[in-house]
């Protein structure tokens, strides 16, 4: 609640700082915000066909904006109410569902004192709620935070047994958060070619090292295909020509004058530039040790595949922009926190413990800070090599005064 308190504030402050004409992308959603709002005030028959429309057709569609129409009403159409709406119905939720995430993946049936369990929440908060790639494309008017909702969730559901253990129910279930995901935004379809990959990566593998391969493999390949099919029938049924178009479109060469380079190394080097070093070094860390443990090492494998599909998927196709990072944060927030909590269970007194989560609080807060707050960031210039390259300052116009004069005239 409190770090909650101290971001919300924090997004307010930001957002006034901004002097800006918004554009493109940094506009867009909340064009559709103020739009859906006034067409559910006076027309709200009209609003839900409007809806409904461009999910069946559009690229950026109003399935995300519907869930924000609660805070319209209550909060109106500023740009302040639209990115708060964004905080309080996507962000936060991510952070909560990120927390039982990591309570769920590191749950062996074993119990854990009172302390541990507040400490790994603790870390996972941390890692999450003070991390700049959650909240810069909040900041800059975007909703793709939204994905990562179902993201956790998907995860939560996958990893809570093995493939073949899964109820029916789990399987159809599955099946339609990943269409969710790619109604929401499209682009996280190549998530979703990553998280099929994957499975079948690991079905594969398990099938190999199981005493009746051919029975584990039919099993396997059978609630794949449910999945699958819940999830390709269910977003043909409810999008159908969104879905024509994209199986007929090549989006190779609709982007190509948006990519800079093809190279892969080039593009890892931006998302090194993009999270920084030490978030990289700590989510391989994380990997490793996940690896190394008996009981995470399918979980290990299922995170590595998925996340090198989607990556080169991805870059095959176009570059990524702030809000296309999401999808990385999702692994690199889950992995780093798992290496943190390795770290903090090699730890035995409660003053270490207490030591370490405040310390790395600290960190995570200069971190954040030093991406969206110039002062902060030239105030930990002598650390800079530890910050991500990429930083985010309120955007500001110099020309404001010429342009009002312009509308004047």
């Amino acid at each position: 609640f409190v770090a909650f308190l101290l971001l919300t504030l924090f997004i307010v402050w930001y957002i006034d700082q901004d002097q800006y004409i918004y554009f493109w992308d940094f506009q867009g959603y909340h064009a559709a915000y103020r739009h859906l709002g006034w067409q559910f005030a006076y027309r709200p028959f009209q609003a839900i066909g409007s809806v409904v429309a461009s999910i069946r057709e559009n690229d950026y569609n109003m399935l995300p904006t519907v869930f924000q129409m609660p805070f319209y009403f209550v909060f109106g159409s500023s740009r302040i109410a639209y990115i708060l709406s964004t905080t309080v119905s996507f962000a936060f939720p991510a952070v909560i569902l990120f927390t039982r995430l990591m309570r769920a993946l590191h749950s062996n049936g074993s119990r854990t004192s009172e302390d541990d369990d507040l400490l790994f929440i603790l870390i996972a908060v941390a890692v999450i709620a003070f991390s700049p790639q959650l909240w810069v494309p909040v900041l800059r008017g975007y909703v793709d935070v939204v994905g990562l909702n179902v993201i956790f969730i998907v995860l939560m559901l996958y990893f809570r047994r093995d493939l073949t253990e899964q109820t029916l129910h789990t399987l159809i279930t599955l099946g339609f958060l990943v269409n969710l995901l790619i109604l929401l935004r499209r682009w996280y379809a190549y998530w979703v070619v990553g998280f099929f990959c994957s499975m079948a990566v690991s079905a594969l593998i398990s099938t190999l090292r199981d005493r009746t391969p051919m029975t584990r493999l039919k099993l396997s390949c059978k609630n794949i295909a449910i999945v699958g099919a819940t999830a390709v029938l269910s977003f043909f049924a409810i999008a159908t020509p969104i879905a024509v178009d994209m199986l007929a479109t090549n989006y190779q060469e609709v982007y190509a004058a948006y990519r800079t380079g093809n190279s892969l190394f080039s593009h890892f080097g931006y998302l090194c530039e993009y999270f920084g070093i030490p978030f990289i070094v700590a989510s391989v860390a994380g990997l490793l040790l996940m690896a190394a443990k008996d009981t995470k090492r399918r979980i290990a494998l299922f995170v590595a595949v998925q996340f090198a599909v989607t990556f080169i998927l991805f870059t095959r196709t176009q570059d990524m922009g702030i809000h296309h990072f999401y999808w990385v944060s999702a692994t690199i927030f889950m992995l780093t926190a798992f290496f943190l909590r390795e770290v903090s269970s090699w730890l035995r007194t409660r003053l270490l413990k207490l030591t370490f989560i405040s310390v790395l609080i600290v960190v995570c807060v200069a971190n954040f800070l030093g991406v969206v707050h110039e002062g902060v960031r030239n105030f930990l210039s002598p650390v800079s090599f530890a910050l991500p390259e990429r930083y985010f300052y309120p955007l500001k116009r110099k020309d404001l005064d010429q342009v009002r004069s312009l509308l004047l005239t």
